[in-house]
């Protein structure tokens, strides 16, 4: 399993539009990507939104990426930065399973 994290600069005043786009318009792009296993978002903290994603392979991680990357240019531009972007292989993994 590989995974990514980015981290965005978030205009404080498009949380909300931003979040419901993500949900919206870029998610379902991401879920396309052959290999995708899992997408979660955080924040804001420090004027920051975080995105972790998980992905069997390193290719798969490497596509939402670029994928994430482009869809912000084109549709956020003035309400996220480019990520700072922290991407590689799973080493350790718990997962809690309920009763």
């Amino acid at each position: 399993m590989y995974g990514s994290i980015r981290r965005y600069r978030v205009r404080p005043d498009s949380v909300d539009e931003v979040m419901n786009r993500v949900k919206g318009s870029l998610l379902p792009l991401v879920e396309k990507t052959p290999g995708f296993v899992g997408y979660y978002t955080m924040g804001p903290n420090d004027g920051k939104v975080t995105s972790f994603t998980i992905c069997e392979s390193q290719a798969a991680i490497d596509q939402v990426n670029r994928t994430a990357l482009d869809w912000v240019r084109r549709n956020l531009p003035d309400e996220l930065s480019d990520p700072e972007v922290i991407a590689g292989e799973l080493t350790t993994a718990a997962i809690h399973q309920h009763a």
